[in-house]
């Protein structure tokens, strides 16, 4: 089994007004080292997938404007493969 990576790089895909700290608190208690990006916008999220490398993409369904369709598009066009987890809720 692959070790896993000492730096979890994360595009967080979150409104502004939501707060990331529970997520981060959440990653965390899991003993991720984590390095967030986070956007809100579908021009920040092409920017940011054009300029940087996740290993992982986490979209909060509450995230006005981006679905999960909207986030594989922008993927395929870039020829990028990148697991995406939708996050539903976040028990704190």
């Amino acid at each position: 089994m692959a070790a896993l990576p000492t730096l979890v790089r994360i595009l967080v895909i979150r409104p502004w007004t939501t707060p990331i700290a529970p997520l981060r608190d959440a990653l965390h208690r899991a003993g991720l080292d984590a390095q967030l990006v986070r956007v809100d916008i579908e021009p920040a999220l092409n920017a940011a997938l054009m300029r940087s490398n996740f290993d992982v993409i986490v979209l909060d369904g509450a995230t006005p404007g981006i679905t999960c369709e909207i986030v594989e598009t922008c993927l395929r066009a870039r020829g990028r493969w990148i697991p995406v987890v939708e996050l539903i809720t976040l028990e704190t």
